[in-house]
């Protein structure tokens, strides 16, 4: 935990991001993820390699994809995109329901965006 919060106290420090909002969610059901997203700005992926939150390593950079006053989406660079742009799969932190959350949508026309719950989180907004 001490970690994250070393992460986390970096990612805000990180000139391009001075002026933004940095939300930071951890999941706090046992699963090892941690996402920040900068606002209008990069995003982070961390990944525990053992139990109890040591050992985080990061895994991905993302972008922004969407953002409302309880929720924040971000895709991994580089990832595909189906019609009109929208990435195949994006990661989403929602302070409301205190959880993280999976979007994906198959590339064959046609078929609509669906969310899954990943993990319940603690989700702050520095």
């Amino acid at each position: 935990m001490r970690k994250w919060l070393f992460v986390s106290a970096v990612l805000v420090m990180v000139p391009t991001a001075a002026n933004a909002a940095t939300w930071i969610a951890s999941c706090s059901d046992g699963q090892r993820l941690q996402y920040n997203q900068t606002v209008n700005g990069n995003g982070l992926l961390y990944l525990g390699a053992n139990s109890g939150g040591v050992g985080l390593t990061q895994m991905a950079v993302l972008k922004q994809i969407s953002l409302t006053d309880t929720k924040i989406c971000g895709a991994v660079n580089g990832n595909p995109t189906v019609t009109g742009g929208v990435p195949l799969s994006q990661l989403c932190a929602d302070k409301l329901k205190k959880e993280i959350t999976i979007k994906w949508q198959s590339p064959a026309p046609g078929t609509t965006m669906k969310e899954g719950h990943f993990c319940a989180a603690t989700v702050t907004i520095n």
